[in-house]
């Protein structure tokens, strides 16, 4: 569809495909030459965010009904351990058989994983099957998320993916968004076990979509446009290795004061976002009747965050930062937070738990996680590359392992809307 409207005879005569694409380019600060990626990769990350939301809602509301919201700190614990095992065996298939071609088998054992699980929830679905069940699909979902931003690298040079990667993760959020009017129609249909079927048909479309787009996409030279303190930073970490690289990051811990400070607001921010999960999730668990009206409660508010997110990335965040600057603006998700505790506490009901629910999947993504690139980009420009960035990618992967954004990309941006332009 989106090759059609660009070359050749088309849905639509010349002269309106030519004002449409120039439409498109303006609004998403795409130039031309690159709107065809743009959009093609744009609309992979929407079908892969409504399959895997769609089901995560459903693998989610599942587990909180057998297992208990009261099992969440033991899931994250186990999460953050397993996943790592996973990220090395995904970089060594990567290294293997090339990124387009490691995705797509990925691509695959998502699909087949669905079925799989779907199945174990027909045998036995118990709390054991589905506290399982559901670290078996945020481990997948991680590594799917993290291969299709390596993916996504190999069609953008470093300037290019700054102006670029904040519109395909708006695909992505928009793919989120639709995941839970799907819920919705699914679930009151069918139950919450069928979701995850959306996951398996909505990975199998990708690995065709992959292959078309990696038989035919234009990929840039990696240096083209270089950012020279990025490829500082990349060339330095891999002279020192992984091990080197942690400890030259800690040692800015006794250097300065400020990476000291922005370290130690992350702790604070993971732990207390933690405890939001839990109390969202008991909250949640409380005020609906059976797995099915919870997968629609969960795909419902995953569906109001991500709203909240595209409208903070892509005309709130900018403002935010322009008025208040970044040293004010990273009062606002503490402020947001502490505030979302109170209501829980004062009014503990589901609107409450909703606000809290959106502070930490809306704000956090929309407003917050621009503000972290921001101040993390200065304190490396002065106490040099490459120096405080491993502390932060290990801090952020603690805090969202579930979270499709963060971690092995081969540039490393920011993937989240209204990311640095």
């Amino acid at each position: 569809m989106i090759g059609r409207l660009g070359r050749g005879r088309g849905l639509l005569p010349q002269r309106w495909r030519d004002r449409l694409l120039l439409a498109l380019g303006r609004d998403l600060h795409v130039r031309r030459s690159e709107l065809d990626r743009t959009l093609r990769t744009a609309g992979l990350a929407c079908l892969l965010g409504c399959a895997l939301y769609t089901a995560f809602s459903g693998a989610q509301a599942i587990f909180l009904e057998h297992a208990g919201a009261s099992r969440y700190p033991l899931f994250f614990v186990i999460l953050a351990l397993t996943v790592w095992p996973g990220v090395a065996l995904t970089v060594a298939a990567n290294r293997r058989w090339g990124i387009g071609r490691a995705f797509r088998y990925n691509l695959l054992l998502n699909a087949v994983a669905g079925v799989a699980i779907y199945v174990s929830y027909r045998v036995a679905e118990n709390a054991v099957v589905s506290f399982i069940d559901l670290v078996a699909y945020s481990v997948l979902f991680e590594l799917v998320m993290l291969q299709f931003w390596a993916f996504v690298s190999q069609y953008f040079n470093i300037l290019e993916a700054k102006r670029i990667f904040p519109v395909i993760a708006a695909g992505s959020g928009l793919g989120y968004i639709f995941s839970g009017a799907l819920t919705t129609l699914i679930a009151t249909r069918l139950g919450a076990e069928p979701l995850v079927f959306v996951w398996s048909a909505g990975c199998a479309l990708s690995v065709l979509f992959v292959y078309w787009t990696d038989r035919r996409l234009y990929r840039p030279h990696v240096i083209d446009d270089a950012d020279e303190l990025e490829a500082e930073a990349t060339h330095e970490q891999r002279r020192l290795g992984l091990l080197r690289s942690v400890g030259a990051a800690f040692a800015y811990l006794r250097k300065s004061r400020l990476v000291l400070a922005l370290v130690l607001l992350a702790t604070v921010l993971l732990i207390a976002m933690r405890v939001s999960d839990y109390l969202v999730a008991t909250v949640f668990v409380r005020a609906t009747n059976g797995q099915t009206e919870l997968a629609v409660l969960l795909g419902w508010s995953w569906m109001l965050s991500y709203v909240v997110q595209l409208a903070l990335g892509l005309w709130i965040t900018p403002v935010v930062l322009a008025r208040l600057g970044v040293r004010n603006a990273i009062l606002v998700l503490p402020a947001a937070t502490l505030l979302g505790f109170v209501l829980v506490a004062a009014l503990p009901g589901l609107p409450a738990a909703l606000f809290l629910f959106v502070v930490r999947n809306g704000i956090q993504t929309g407003l917050d996680d621009p503000r972290v690139r921001m101040d993390v980009h200065h304190v490396e420009v002065v106490a040099g590359a490459g120096g405080v960035q491993p502390l932060q990618e290990g801090v952020v992967a603690l805090a969202e392992p579930t979270e499709h954004d963060h971690g092995l990309r081969v540039d490393r941006f920011d993937d989240r809307v209204g990311g640095p332009q």
